[in-house]
């Protein structure tokens, strides 16, 4: 049996949780996602503030490869103080 990585993210919570309960969507809205054509700085069609992402179960690689927790304290303030101006966490 192997032992499965847990991610800590900006908001001090596991995986995508935030501390209302709901998902953290903040990455889908500011990297670029070739895959989708979606620009940076710009909501994916599949993001859901209330849920998170709708394909969940069948994101493509680059949706996966990133986590907050993977950042610099310094870039998980920035994208924290973001993410409120833009309301796209709660």
């Amino acid at each position: 049996m192997t032992k499965r990585e847990i991610f800590i993210n900006i908001w001090d919570k596991e995986g995508c949780d935030l501390p209302s309960g709901k998902l953290c969507t903040a990455c889908c809205y500011y990297f670029n996602i070739a895959y989708f054509d979606k620009p940076q700085n710009q909501c994916c069609t599949h993001q859901n503030i209330i849920n998170g992402c709708m394909i969940n179960n069948h994101k493509p690689l680059e949706c996966t490869i990133f986590h907050c927790s993977q950042v610099s304290n310094h870039m998980k303030w920035g994208l924290i103080n973001a993410a409120y101006k833009l309301k796209i966490v709660t």
